[in-house]
């Protein structure tokens, strides 16, 4: 997991976020209604989440999030 650690940091992610970024990563739903069970926070809230990742990654889509990080941390 040091490779999501080090893309978190890379973007300036918040601890939150980078939580967040490990659900997307290991293929976990990350649906607003799941982060907010998850995580004990409103489906708005999950949803701001989800929203500053992508204005961060520059991306529309957690597609897009996912295969950013493919593109930087795996293939390099």
């Amino acid at each position: 997991m040091d490779s999501i650690r080090a893309f978190a940091k890379k973007y300036s992610l918040s601890k939150r976020e980078s939580e967040i970024l490990k659900l997307l990563i290991t293929g976990t739903d990350v649906s607003g209604e799941y982060i907010s069970s998850e995580f004990g926070i409103s489906p708005n809230t999950a949803r701001i989440h989800i929203k500053n990742m992508n204005i961060k990654f520059g991306t529309r889509s957690k597609g897009q999030m996912l295969q950013k990080f493919i593109r930087e941390m795996v293939v390099g």
